[in-house]
C-alpha cells in the first residue's frame, strides 16, 4: 500500500484514529509524528474491514469457550473467597492530592523570609507557605517528569488515569504546544495562593502608580528568589525552592494576573520571560522600553532571572524576536 491509501493515524496514547491531515490527535492532542512515540498508519481497506468486523463478527466457539473459562474462574474465586477486582489493568501511578485549601494558614505551614530592593528601598517579607500545597505542587512536578521519562505504554496508562488538570500540564510540554506554559500559571490551587501574594504586594506598593506596581512585583520575583536551573514547576514550589527563567516567569505571571494585569509568557529559543500589557499613557515617557505588539496590545518585556531588571529593559540584543502566549483561562 502507498501513502494515498492511508485513511488516518491511530494515536498511541488514547487509541483514537485521526484523519491523515491532522498532525495531532483529535482526542488528547498527542503529536502523531513524534519519532519516539508515533501514531500508527491506518489504511482505508483495513479500517473498513475493522468496522465491518466489529459490527458483524460472529460468536465463535472459541469466544464461547473463553466465556465459559471466565465463569469457571469467577466461581472458583468466590468459593475460596478471593475478591475479583473491577478495576482495569492499567499502570498504577501515585495519587495526586486534590484536597488543598491554599489560603488556610495553620500550624502546617513553613515560613520563609524574602529580601529585595526597589528604587533604593530594601523590603523584607516573611511568607507562610502551606505544606500541603507545597507537597501537592511537588507531586505534580514529579508526575509530569515521570510521564516524559516513561515509555509509550506507561505514558498512555498515566494519561488515561490522570485528571483534566494533570492532562493539561502534561500536554503543555509537548512539541505541539510550542512552549505555551499557561496551564502552569492558571492551575487553580497555586493561582489562588498567588492571589494572596498579589494582595500583599499591592499593599506594599500602594504609593506607586499602575506601571511601577507591576515593576515592584518584578523586583520581588527577580531579586528575592534566587535563580536555580530546574524543570518546569508550579509557582509555590518556585517560591519555596527557587527556579530558573520559566519557573520564575510562571510565578510572576500568576501574581500579576491576580492583580488584574494582562500578561503573556514570552518564549525564546533559549529563554523565557513575561510580557505585561500597558496602554501608552501608562508607561514612563523618559525610558526606551522594549515591547511586543500582539494583536494590537503592547506587552512590555519583563526579565525575571536576577535582580535589577526593570520592565522594558532588554536583557539581550536577541530579545527582539519572541513568541507570545497571552495567559487566559481555558476550559479543560
Amino acid at each position: 500500500m502507498n501513502s494515498e491509501d492511508i485513511f488516518g493515524y491511530r494515536c498511541p496514547v488514547c487509541n483514537t484514529i485521526s484523519s491523515k491531515e491532522a498532525n495531532t490527535c483529535i482526542e488528547c492532542g498527542h503529536w502523531l509524528f513524534n519519532p519516539d512515540f508515533p501514531g500508527t498508519p491506518v489504511y482505508r481497506d483495513g479500517y473498513l474491514d475493522e468496522i465491518d468486523y466489529e459490527q458483524k463478527k460472529p460468536i465463535s466457539k472459541y469466544f464461547i469457550a473463553l466465556i465459559a473459562a471466565i465463569l469457571c474462574v469467577v466461581m472458583f474465586a468466590s468459593l475460596i473467597n478471593i475478591p475479583v477486582s473491577d478495576e482495569p489493568s492499567v499502570l498504577s501511578i501515585p495519587e495526586v492530592r486534590q484536597s488543598v485549601e491554599p489560603l488556610s494558614f495553620n500550624e502546617k505551614s513553613i515560613s520563609k523570609g524574602f529580601t529585595w530592593s526597589y528604587q533604593g528601598v530594601t523590603y523584607s517579607w516573611n511568607i507562610s507557605i502551606p505544606e500541603d500545597l507545597l507537597e501537592y505542587s511537588r507531586n505534580i512536578k514529579d508526575l509530569v517528569q515521570g510521564y516524559y521519562k516513561s515509555d509509550g505504554a506507561a505514558q498512555r496508562a498515566m494519561f488515561i488515569k490522570s485528571d483534566t488538570v494533570l492532562r493539561s500540564l502534561i500536554s503543555s510540554l509537548r512539541v505541539t504546544s510550542n512552549g505555551d506554559l499557561s496551564p502552569w500559571v492558571t492551575e487553580e490551587k497555586n493561582y489562588k495562593f498567588a492571589g494572596y501574594m498579589g494582595e500583599a504586594l499591592s499593599d506594599m506598593a500602594a504609593k506607586y502608580d499602575y506601571f511601577h506596581r507591576a515593576e515592584f512585583v518584578l523586583s520581588f520575583v527577580g531579586g528575592a528568589i534566587p535563580y536555580k536551573i530546574d524543570d518546569v514547576q508550579l509557582p509555590v514550589q518556585t517560591l519555596a525552592e527557587n527556579g530558573d527563567c520559566d519557573c520564575k516567569s510562571i510565578l510572576l505571571a500568576a501574581i500579576l494576573k491576580n492583580m488584574d494585569y494582562r500578561v503573556a509568557l514570552v518564549e525564546f529559543p533559549d529563554h523565557f520571560a513575561v510580557g505585561v500589557a500597558f496602554e501608552d499613557d501608562q508607561v514612563p515617557a523618559n525610558r526606551d522600553l522594549l515591547y511586543y505588539d500582539y494583536e494590537g496590545t503592547k506587552y512590555y518585556f519583563a526579565e525575571t532571572t536576577t535582580a535589577g531588571w526593570r520592565i522594558g529593559d532588554a536583557s539581550s540584543k536577541n530579545r527582539r524576536n519572541a513568541i507570545l502566549f497571552p495567559v487566559i483561562f481555558k476550559d479543560i
